[in-house]
């Protein structure tokens, strides 16, 4: 397993090959292809916050590549963040795996259109499709925008769109057990977070946990 982290335009994952990388994008507009070579597996996690337009294209190369996308977008203090990440499928037994999470702050707006795209033809594929927007101040825009382009019925799939605030029957349960509001906020953000970096364990990569506690000390500012 390699590690690497880099905004390059234009990349591939070697076959076999099975690699994590991280992104962060702070400003500007981006554009992104990423080719995931036979029987290789990437993992790409990419964050981001402030002012961010984002166009991710993730392809099979050959058949057996597995993607697995993973997004934490920080919208908070009238920032305006736009995703677009499409996982495309073009060769057999390809897998894809997109879990892209939102927090809206005061005045942000974000539009995230995640989807996934099968092309005509192949057999043998997988993929699931989650979009998780989670509000945490007023006056916010949300555009969520889950999209499939299916040509094939021999798949195995599942997909999904969530818009909700931090529940609040966990937050009385928390606080019944003596946690102020700050800290049962706290807890509940930092699940959603862990769920982003769920395929990782953070005490085998210290940068990562780093990279992890940052983004929520981010959010509780």
């Amino acid at each position: 397993m390699k590690i690497q982290e880099n905004t390059f335009d234009q990349v591939k994952v070697p076959d076999q090959e099975s690699i994590i990388m991280i992104d962060q994008f702070w400003h500007g507009n981006w554009k992104k292809t990423i080719q995931v070579g036979a029987w290789a597996k990437l993992t790409y996690l990419l964050i981001m916050k402030e002012e961010v337009t984002l166009d991710l294209r993730v392809e099979s190369a050959w058949e057996g590549s597995e993607i697995v996308i993973k997004a934490l977008i920080l919208a908070k203090d009238d920032s305006k963040l736009n995703l677009k990440a499409h996982a495309h499928l073009m060769h057999n037994k390809a897998h894809a795996d997109l879990h892209l999470v939102s927090f809206l702050q005061n005045g942000s707006e974000t539009t995230v259109d995640g989807g996934v795209d099968l092309h005509e033809g192949v057999s043998k594929i997988a993929w699931h499709l989650l979009e998780e927007n989670i509000i945490l101040g007023e006056n916010i825009k949300i555009k969520a925008l889950p999209m499939l382009d299916v040509r094939s019925s021999d798949v195995s799939a599942s997909h999904g769109c969530r818009i909700t605030k931090l529940d609040p029957i966990k937050m009385f349960y928390m606080r019944s057990k003596g946690l102020s509001k700050a800290e049962a906020e706290e807890l509940m953000i930092r699940g959603y977070v862990e769920q982003v970096f769920e395929w990782v364990n953070p005490s085998d990569d210290e940068k990562i946990n780093e990279i992890k506690e940052g983004y929520i000390d981010y959010l509780l500012k």
